[in-house]
């Protein structure tokens, strides 16, 4: 019998059932065995046929469960927690209009202008060296002097 084939039997029998019948809050209760079972199937084989052959399994799956509901910093709870928050965030990007800022290119040198737009185009200093034939540490600071030119004539 493999560890796969444990857990279901386990999964399925009576104890379960009853020690998840005491988890308070019931809402959760299944959230907690499914939880508990990911962590046990992905626990070591070799685990899981010496709890089961020492008839200490279930008892090791009733601890976790418990502990799964009684531990604030458990790994549960901080899976909980995250969900929770992102649930209660409300959508700022909804709320605030987009506003469109114009990027004065025509106020900078043109061969700043040019090679930043290359930049953004191709994503890397490399790319753009590869296709200018210019050294990728020139690309690097033509466009951080680039940048500093734009914030410079960007009104906020």
């Amino acid at each position: 019998m493999n560890s796969k084939e444990i857990l279901e039997e386990i999964y399925k029998s009576k104890d379960l059932k009853e020690c998840l019948a005491k988890i308070r809050p019931v809402h959760i209760q299944q959230d907690i065995l499914q939880y508990t079972f990911t962590e046990l199937l992905m626990k070591d084989e070799k685990i899981i046929i010496e709890l089961y052959v020492k008839n200490k399994l279930m008892a090791y799956i009733a601890k976790m469960l418990y502990n799964m509901v009684r531990w604030e910093r458990g790994t549960y709870r901080k899976s909980l927690s995250k969900e929770m928050i992102v649930e209660t965030l409300p959508d700022i990007a909804d709320e605030q209009p987009t506003e469109i800022i114009v990027i004065p290119l025509e106020k900078i040198y043109w061969y700043d202008a040019k090679i930043l737009e290359l930049y953004a185009e191709l994503g890397t200093y490399r790319k753009v060296a590869e296709v200018t034939g210019i050294p990728h540490i020139t690309i690097y600071h033509t466009v951080n002097k680039a940048r500093k030119n734009i914030k410079k004539h960007i009104d906020l």
